[in-house]
């Protein structure tokens, strides 16, 4: 288990004791680590790497240590890993960097998947720019963080998209009824399902917080993309929601998720 002790204005990722890591878990721990360096005005995230030596050959390999500070220097050499990549805009440059990636690992041309590739990254960066603050009063914006791994076997690419705001669930424009209903049964993957992946319903409401015209249609255009076969094995979890849109399990979690999490492949 991580540990994030706090000392002289400095926050230590202490990962000595790590013996199982997944990808999301890595870009969760850094978002909330720059969370709290920004809130707090921290002035370095420092860290170390796990004992194991499985997980920190992967954390090195993912670009951990581009993002935090370590006593020595690592370099990534696992080709088959688009190192993590954060930011605070929705980023083209970034985007086409994920498309490049898929074309040079599966050997696909440019075509309806990797323009479906870009359209997703792009969509979910401005997502993050438009509706994930800390909160309506404050002033926190908070990066996305994304990576990438390519599976031999399978050709195929497997992305984590992550942002640290106040999560999907409550940024939406909801009808009275679902208001209602999150009050009283906290059903935030409901909200997930048929509001936020819905977009504007048959009733005509904008689902998007600030309710401009072109806002709203991102997680709508990105589960058309999973219905047509685009996007495969799409997980999502925000605030205490979880949708699984390949084996259609739907649930709350028990501990609240801060901001957002995508998984899928191509």
């Amino acid at each position: 288990m991580a540990k994030l002790p706090i000392r002289r204005n400095k926050i230590k990722i202490d990962l000595t004791n790590v013996s199982s890591i997944s990808s999301e878990s890595i870009l969760y721990l850094l978002s909330f680590g720059y969370y709290l360096k920004k809130k707090y005005n921290y002035l370095s995230l420092r860290g170390n790497l796990p004992k194991n030596e499985q997980c920190k050959q992967f954390m090195i390999e993912c670009g951990f240590s581009s993002h935090v500070r370590f006593d020595t220097e690592f370099i990534q050499q696992n080709k088959d890993i688009l190192s993590i990549q954060s930011g605070k805009t929705a980023d083209t440059d970034i985007a086409e960097k994920v498309v490049e990636f898929f074309k040079l690992k599966t050997g696909k041309a440019r075509g309806q998947i990797t323009k479906s590739i870009y359209t997703t990254i792009m969509e979910l960066m401005v997502n993050t720019v438009d509706h994930a603050y800390d909160s309506p009063n404050q002033n926190i914006r908070n990066d996305w963080w994304l990576i990438a791994f390519y599976i031999q076997e399978d050709n195929k690419i497997e992305f984590a998209f992550l942002d640290n705001g106040v999560g999907i669930p409550k940024t939406l424009n909801k009808k009275l009824k679902e208001k209602i209903n999150e009050f009283l049964l906290h059903n935030n993957h409901y909200l997930l399902s048929e509001s936020a992946l819905n977009g504007k319903l048959q009733e005509g409401i904008n689902r998007s917080r600030t309710k401009e015209e072109n806002r709203g249609n991102g997680l709508p255009k990105i589960k058309s993309f999973f219905s047509k076969g685009l996007i495969k094995e799409l997980i999502i979890l925000s605030d205490k929601g979880y949708i699984n849109m390949m084996t259609k399990e739907q649930k709350d979690i028990e501990n609240n998720f801060k901001g957002t999490l995508f998984r899928w492949s191509f």
